[in-house]
């Protein structure tokens, strides 16, 4: 097999179609392309055409005995048919897929007044609307449970799809920007899907009964056509200006005829336009070959960017996300194991480094707390670091006799003459009070800088008092006060500190 095969199920109104083929469209000679009946989406049926594809696309081996299976590739795609899907079409006046998303999630309620479980929606951002200053969406509703069913129909074969989404977002992926606005008509057995497309911006998706032949044709009513497109564009502000036509039926002659019945002029999909590049090879005769191709070429999608098509994959599945088969799955468990040991040998590193550094810390403390009990014999109770620091702080303040000028220090006695030598009626509100053997600072604020001079001189008869010293006094303008010293009186709110001096603390 090939390297980089895609398995591709295609679904029709009637029919299921498997084609083995490679992203890259040179390998199209390669194409392998199957068929199987597919009448409706019953569980039964949807495994029946799945084994008829599968045991068509088996390549037949006569006379190979012991050999192993045929193992089919892990990028499995799937593409349900329109027929199935409502879509519609929503502009918003913002650039936000976030805020888009939001409203359309009440918009669908409306919009589709039934039981909120019998459709499975999807919303993808196909571009700009109102010349970019707005945002296109376009909605895609499902009947709940079609697309889980698939996918179970293929898990039960060991095939996990990477991409499950709906025509006929393969061809308009793959057509090239276009100056203008076309009208893409997809003609497939049964129905027919129109698509309005400004650029390369969807603007509507619509599916059309299809019409029956008229007597002696081979396509479809062009004049049927042409009304049930007039019905699905209106109230679409837009005028075709080209008509994109993709099925079996528009070789030759009928695309013209389809184009003189729109009164545009005709393309045919893979001859005058172009899909990814490729066009249809000489004497192709089945239609379904662009799609298979184009499937195969879309790419899958980024979380981080806009979603350009409707993706109905379960999201949950690890094998559906990551595209894993139960092969890879098995390759990639030596590898997991190998990153786990790795992450297992980090961290035992780390935790081993920690170990050995509150060990050491643990000696460390022992050593402090014997050469503590050394130094204080007499000390009693449990010897954390907090109390040995104050024991020891103590002691040496002992040693040094702070401990006993702090302890003879008459905080009470300095505090009353405080309150006495104050006068009354000063206005003057103080915020700290730092009494100490030290030097005691007074904070707080005054209404002027006479009322901060008043204080010190206040102050300054307190026996015991060497002296008072304004260590600053400014205003609430940030004014310094040098002033004060000499009387002046300031506006405003003045900011103070005071220092007294005791006498014994006097150097």
């Amino acid at each position: 097999m090939p390297r980089k095969q895609s398995l591709i199920f295609l679904q029709t109104a009637d029919a299921l179609v498997g084609a083995l083929c490679g992203p890259d469209l040179k390998s199209r000679e390669a194409l392998c392309l199957r068929r199987a009946p597919c009448p409706d989406s019953r569980p039964e049926s949807l495994r029946a055409a799945l084994d008829g594809v599968l045991e068509a696309l088996t390549p037949a081996r006569p006379g190979v005995t012991g050999a192993e299976p045929f193992s089919f590739p892990a990028d499995v795609r799937l593409c349900l048919a329109a027929d199935m899907a409502l879509f519609r079409d929503w502009s918003f006046p913002f650039r936000s897929g976030a805020k888009a998303r939001q409203a359309l999630n009440l918009l669908l309620e409306t919009e589709f007044p039934c039981d909120a479980a019998a459709l499975g929606h999807r919303i993808c951002l196909t571009g700009g609307a109102d010349g970019g200053k707005g945002l296109q969406a376009v909605s895609v509703s499902l009947p709940a449970g079609l697309p889980e069913a698939w996918q179970a129909a293929l898990a039960e074969r060991g095939l996990y799809p990477r991409l499950i989404t709906v025509d006929p977002f393969p061809l308009l992926l793959g057509l090239p920007r276009l100056k203008g606005v076309s009208l893409f008509l997809h003609l497939r057995p049964g129905y027919s899907v129109l698509a309005a497309l400004d650029s390369k911006v969807v603007r509507r998706v619509r599916v059309l009964e299809r019409p029956l032949p008229p007597q002696g044709g081979d396509c479809a009513d062009p004049a049927a056509l042409v009304r049930a497109a007039a019905l699905a564009l209106d109230g679409l502000p837009l005028t075709p200006e080209r008509l994109l036509i993709c099925g079996e039926a528009c070789r030759g002659r009928e695309a013209a005829t389809l184009g003189d019945a729109f009164e545009l002029p005709a393309q045919v999909l893979g001859r005058d336009t172009l899909l990814y590049g490729l066009s249809a090879l000489p004497g192709e005769s089945e239609a379904d070959c662009l799609s298979v191709l184009c499937l195969a070429k879309m790419p899958l999608r980024d979380p981080r960017r806009r979603r350009l098509y409707p993706a109905f994959q379960q999201a949950r599945s690890f094998s559906g996300v990551a595209g894993l088969s139960p092969t890879r799955c098995r390759k990639l468990i030596p590898a997991a194991a190998c990153l786990l040991c790795l992450a297992l040998a980090f961290l035992f590193s780390v935790w081993a480094e920690g170990h050995a550094r509150h060990r050491q810390a643990r000696e460390l403390e022992a050593q402090t707390q014997a050469i503590y009990r050394k130094a204080v014999p007499d000390a009693r109770g449990p010897a954390s670091l907090m109390r040995m620091r104050s024991i020891l702080q103590g002691r040496l303040a002992d040693l040094r006799g702070e401990q006993r000028a702090q302890s003879d220090f008459p905080v009470l006695r300095l505090l009353r003459a405080m309150h006495t030598a104050a006068p009354p009626k000063l206005a003057v509100r103080v915020d700290r009070l730092s009494l100490d053997a030290k030097p005691c600072r007074i904070s707080g604020s005054a209404v002027d800088y006479d009322a901060v001079n008043s204080l010190r001189d206040a102050f300054a008869g307190i026996p015991g008092v060497a002296a008072v010293n304004i260590v600053s006094a400014a205003s609430r303008t940030g004014k310094n006060a040098a002033g004060a010293e000499r009387g002046r009186s300031g506006g405003g709110t003045v900011h103070f500190e005071l220092d007294l001096l005791r006498e014994e603390a006097r150097p």
